[in-house]
């Protein structure tokens, strides 16, 4: 697989993914190795561990990532407060929906395991088990802060596994987020600068940009002991619709 391709379905994935640091404290901990079913009408609502405010029926995302712009970071933060929606343009390179019932529990329409801890969070969403395609195939691991958000996941899927933490801002939404990543070809690490553009009438966000430092070498040249650091910035652009019951 070539690295660019790599590199963009890491930064797909992380789409995905809200996280940050693996290690918890004992009481957490105690919770998250307590799985139930996924039947729990009480507990925290996966809406408030995803900072989504209101009652969220439908969670559209759209992501365009773009690892060659020439322009300064400080002149694109300015051109995205007045462009064109990449969702009205159609540019962009990764779309996923989360869906969830009236009592703000996320579901999923594919066929996906959901295990929960003893407070009604999600713990496993494991899509590993009811697919023969291993490109669709994946587990994410998730565990959480003292504050409810989730604060790290870890992705095991095809090909490759990563594991990916958030830095929140005072509004709870996701300020940094780094990664760190790996397959059988390279092995890398990479943190993303948020800045948020715009937010709905419920407060939750609708847009906003992030700016990626990535790093990485390849596995077979380190282990030759011949091998180099390579670098790459990528800006992404991610738009949301948001859909309320």
């Amino acid at each position: 697989m070539k690295k660019k391709h790599f590199i963009i379905i890491i930064f797909i994935f992380a789409a995905i993914m809200a996280c940050n640091k693996i290690k918890q404290n004992s009481d957490s901990s105690k919770n998250e190795n307590t799985r139930v079913s996924d039947n729990i009408e009480n507990g925290v609502k996966d809406l408030e561990a995803l900072n989504l405010k209101g009652n969220v029926k439908e969670v559209r995302e759209y992501s365009y990532y773009d690892n060659e712009v020439k322009i300064e970071w400080e002149k694109y933060i300015e051109i995205q407060k007045n462009s064109e929606s990449i969702i009205e343009s159609e540019k962009f390179n990764y779309s996923d929906t989360m869906f969830f019932n009236m009592e703000g529990k996320r579901y999923s329409l594919d066929l996906v395991l959901i295990e929960r801890d003893e407070l009604g969070r999600i713990i496993l969403y494991d899509r590993s088990t009811n697919y023969m395609e291993d490109i669709n195939k994946f587990t994410e691991h998730y565990y959480y802060s003292k504050s409810g958000l989730i604060d790290s996941i870890y992705y095991v899927g095809w090909e490759n596994e990563s594991t990916t933490s958030y830095i929140y801002n005072e509004q709870g939404n996701p300020e940094t987020k780094y990664m760190k990543y790996m397959n059988e070809s390279f092995i890398g690490e990479n943190t993303t600068d948020y800045t948020y553009i715009s937010f709905d009438k419920n407060g939750n966000w609708t847009k906003r940009i992030g700016y990626t430092e990535d790093k990485w070498y390849d596995v077979i040249e380190y282990d030759e002991g011949n091998y180099e650091v390579n670098k790459e910035i990528t800006y992404c652009v991610e738009e949301r619709e948001i859909i309320y019951w």
